[in-house]
């Protein structure tokens, strides 16, 4: 049995605010390379989920929302390869 690469986007609020460029490049590289990537981007608020400036951060919010994410893709993958 393989295993799997997946990875977990973590965009600051610059991505956010502004499309980050940088971000988007880095997606575009997994995405060439065929690796999985899990972007929690459209669920963050720039604002309530990082801690305040300049600090570049998750708050706890932030990792809240992140590891939803993570929890719900491992829990469908879970269950389409081990149906009950």
């Amino acid at each position: 049995m393989g295993s799997e690469l997946i990875a977990l986007n973590i965009p600051d609020r610059f991505d956010i605010l502004d499309g980050g460029p940088l971000n988007n490049t880095i997606l575009d590289i997994l995405g060439d390379l065929d690796i999985e990537v899990l972007d929690p981007t459209e669920s963050l608020n720039p604002i309530q989920d990082y801690r305040a400036l300049p600090d570049a951060h998750w708050n706890d919010a932030g990792h809240y929302k992140a590891g939803q994410l993570l929890r719900d893709y491992l829990k469908e993958r879970t269950n389409q390869n081990h149906p009950r």
